[in-house]
């Protein structure tokens, strides 16, 4: 890596990365900069330069992303239920897959004896707990209200149980990206 120059030469430098980019350069003066001369030529008049410039540029890419409705619902059905998605995109044999392996380890969590985690504040980890057990979509509403999946802490399972249950519910996230990703294109 080629360290950076200083004063003067560090302007320079910081213009010829800037271009380097691809970019094209557009410069922003509002009117309260442009009446001040000393200021547009100084240091801190090309940072700002260089800030607005890459503002306006991720501002853009931002406004002119659509909504795919196609891919978020793809999206939310393969998050509910493992591999939904998936089907909905006639993609029959993955989904099914899906569903089978996922639903298999979320069932074997629960026989394991292993605990559903709803959201607590009273220790970080359990916050994940939630998150990752969350990513079960169906299941985990159907466990709180029908109290199942509250774990049984005399099992000798209970851990594995738990991290089965987790473990589904994390691989769900990425089957539910899956489906989003050949909605959009990026994999078949």
């Amino acid at each position: 890596m080629v360290p950076r120059p200083k004063g003067e030469e560090s302007e320079a430098w910081n213009r010829a990365a800037f271009d380097s980019l691809g970019q094209k350069r557009r410069v922003f003066e509002t009117p309260s900069l442009s009446h001040n001369a000393a200021f547009l030529h100084s240091k801190d008049a090309f940072k700002v330069k260089i800030i607005l410039d890459l503002a306006t540029h991720f501002s853009y890419h931002v406004s002119s992303m659509k909504v795919n409705f196609e891919a978020v619902k793809s999206l939310a059905l393969s998050w509910l239920i493992p591999g939904l998605g998936h089907v909905s995109l006639k993609k029959y044999w993955r989904g099914g897959i899906f569903f089978v392996c996922i639903s298999a380890m979320s069932a074997l969590g629960l026989v394991m004896g292993g605990k559903i985690y709803s959201f607590q504040t009273e220790n970080p980890l359990t916050i994940l707990a939630f998150f990752s057990d969350l990513g079960n979509g169906l299941l985990y509403f159907l466990s709180k209200i029908f109290s199942f999946g509250l774990g049984n802490l005399k099992s000798t399972t209970f851990e594995f149980g738990t991290a089965y249950i987790a473990g589904a519910g994390l691989l769900n996230y990425l089957v539910a990206l899956d489906a989003f990703d050949i909605v959009l294109g990026k994999k078949k």
